[in-house]
C-alpha cells in the first residue's frame, strides 16, 4: 500500500500449479490481488481471456479486501485467493494514413481510456508498430471506450494525431483509422554546466518534448530522443503550440541533471515556449547541471492524522524549471495529514 515493489515481472506470476512468491518486499501493509479490471485498459495482454480482478480473501471490492501485515525479515503465508470464471478479451486493428491517404509504416500506437463518459481519462503506450502497409492490431483490451492515436515517444517516427475513437463491448475491433499528421521537429545540444559532462557521459542521457495540449480533443503530444555521445538531440513528431523541455537519465540513476536554462540563437527561452505551425527549431541549447548542494529540513502536517501506510516526499524545483528531485521523509519525521501529498520546495 505505497511502498516500492521489486521490478522483476516474473515473480508476479504464477507457475502451472497457481503458485506465486513474492519476495524482496519491504515492511509493511499489503493488500494482494490477481486479474485485471474490465474497462482499464489491458487486461489479457496477447491471451483472449482474463480473470476479473479479485483481492485477498477472494473479494472484488478493494475497500473489502483484507490487509497483510509484513514485518521486516517476515513472511506471509496461505495469502490464497480464488477467482471467478473468466471472460474474453478483445482486439482493436486499423490503418494509419497521411493526408494523402496514403499508409504510413514504422509508426507508433498508444491508446487513451474513456472510462466513466469522461473525455479523456488516462492514456497508455501499447508498444505496438504498424506494418509496412501502415495497419496495427493490438490484443488483450476489455470492454470500454477507446481512442487509438499516433505518438513519437521512444524514437518512434515523426508524425503525431488526434485520437480514432472506437468502442469495444462484445467482439473484436476492426477498421480503425488513424489520420497522421508530419510533426515538427526540434533539435539542438545538451550542454553540461562547468564542463561537467567529463564526469557525466551525455550519451546516458534522453531529452523529452511535450506539447501542451489546446483543447480536451488532444492528446498531450509527448517525444523523446537519445542524447548522442556529442550532446546533440533531435526529437521529432511534435504538435505545433507550447512545448516544454525535459533531460533525464536512460536507466535507473540516483543522479538527475536538471535544466539550468534553454537557449535559441543567444536568447533565452523559458519553459512552456511555442512552437510555431511548420517551423521546426534547430540550434537548440539546453545546458544541464549537475547539483552537489543538500537541502535539509522538517516538513509538518496539520488537519488530521496521517494513516500509517503513507509515504510522504519532498520535491525541489529550482525556480522556474518543471522538474526536480526529491526523497522520502524518513522515520524521524511526525507528521498530522487526512491524504498522502507532495510537499514542494523552492
Amino acid at each position: 500500500m505505497g511502498a516500492p515493489l521489486p521490478n522483476n515481472s516474473q515473480m508476479y506470476q504464477t507457475d502451472d500449479r497457481g503458485i506465486y512468491r513474492i519476495y524482496g518486499l519491504p515492511a509493511g501493509r499489503y493488500k494482494v490481488s490477481v486479474g485485471s479490471d474490465a474497462g482499464g485498459g489491458v487486461v489479457a495482454a496477447s491471451r483472449r481471456r482474463y480473470f476479473q480482478r479479485t483481492f485477498y480473501p477472494d473479494v472484488n471490492d478493494q475497500t473489502k479486501a483484507a490487509v497483510v501485515e509484513l514485518n521486516e525479515g517476515g513472511e506471509a503465508t496461505n495469502i490464497d485467493i480464488k477467482v471467478g470464471s473468466s471472460a474474453e478479451s478483445y482486439s482493436a486493428s486499423g490503418r494509419v494514413t497521411d493526408s494523402d491517404g496514403l499508409p504510413i509504416p514504422g509508426t507508433r500506437i498508444g491508446f487513451v481510456l474513456n472510462t466513466n463518459n469522461q473525455e479523456r481519462s488516462g492514456s497508455f503506450y501499447s508498444g505496438v508498430i504498424t506494418d509496412s502497409r501502415g495497419e496495427f492490431k493490438f490484443d488483450g483490451l476489455g470492454p470500454g471506450r477507446y481512442g487509438a492515436y499516433v505518438t513519437s515517444q521512444y524514437d518512434g517516427g515523426d508524425s503525431y494525431s488526434d485520437p480514432a475513437y472506437f468502442e469495444v463491448i462484445d467482439k473484436d475491433v476492426s477498421g480503425v483509422e488513424i489520420k497522421a499528421i508530419h510533426g515538427l521537429t526540434l533539435s539542438g545540444v545538451v550542454v553540461a554546466e562547468g564542463g561537467v559532462q567529463r564526469v557525466f557521459q551525455l550519451a546516458g542521457l534522453r531529452v523529452s518534448a511535450n506539447s501542451i495540449q489546446a483543447s480536451r480533443t488532444q492528446i498531450n503530444n509527448s517525444a523523446t530522443a537519445s542524447v548522442a555521445a556529442d550532446g546533440s538531440f533531435q526529437v521529432n513528431g511534435l504538435r505545433p503550440g507550447r512545448v516544454s523541455v525535459g533531460v533525464y537519465p536512460s536507466g535507473p540513476s540516483s543522479i538527475r541533471p536538471s535544466i539550468v536554462r534553454i537557449e535559441h540563437d543567444g536568447i533565452g527561452l523559458p519553459q512552456g515556449f511555442e512552437l510555431q505551425a511548420g517551423q521546426s527549431v534547430s540550434g537548440l541549447h539546453v545546458v544541464i547541471s549537475y547539483g552537489t548542494g543538500i537541502i535539509r529540513g522538517t516538513a509538518r502536517f496539520e488537519g488530521g492524522n496521517l494513516p500509517v501506510d503513507s509515504r510522504i516526499y519532498i520535491i525541489c524545483k529550482r525556480e522556474g524549471a518543471s522538474e526536480g528531485s526529491g526523497a522520502e521523509l524518513d522515520s524521524r519525521v511526525t507528521l498530522s495529514s487526512p491524504t498522502w501529498r507532495r510537499a514542494h520546495t523552492r
